[in-house]
């Protein structure tokens, strides 16, 4: 195969339309938002979209306790859970997940798939 073939199958672009928005799962959690309890991280970020981010949070085996916690304290699949949660009650037409099963164990990588063909 030649280079210039090569090149133009990794090369790609992306045609960005007016008002596409694009939502980007990151592996890493603001620090700044580490010390706040879950309830206390939903509601700053959407507190509109409460009652949906926990119905997904249900599904991922949150309980009321966790809610109470500070975001810092969840396990490192636990703060995945809840971005993923997050990121899915937006209103979005791309979403570009950087390695998102990361820390989920295989019944939650399981629920992610459901949730993302819901989606």
């Amino acid at each position: 195969m030649e280079k210039t073939t090569l090149l133009k199958e990794i090369n790609f672009a992306l045609k960005i339309e007016n008002n596409l928005s694009i939502g980007f799962l990151e592996q890493t959690m603001d620090t700044k938002t580490l010390e706040f309890r879950v309830e206390e991280f939903i509601d700053y970020l959407m507190y509109e979209k409460r009652s949906e981010i926990k119905k997904y949070l249900s599904q991922f085996s949150y309980s009321d306790k966790i809610f109470h916690k500070k975001v810092k304290e969840l396990s490192e699949g636990q703060k995945m859970q809840l971005k993923i949660s997050l990121l899915l009650c937006k209103e979005i037409k791309v979403l570009l997940l950087d390695e998102p099963t990361n820390f989920l164990d295989l019944q939650t990588v399981s629920k992610l798939l459901n949730a993302l063909e819901e989606y």
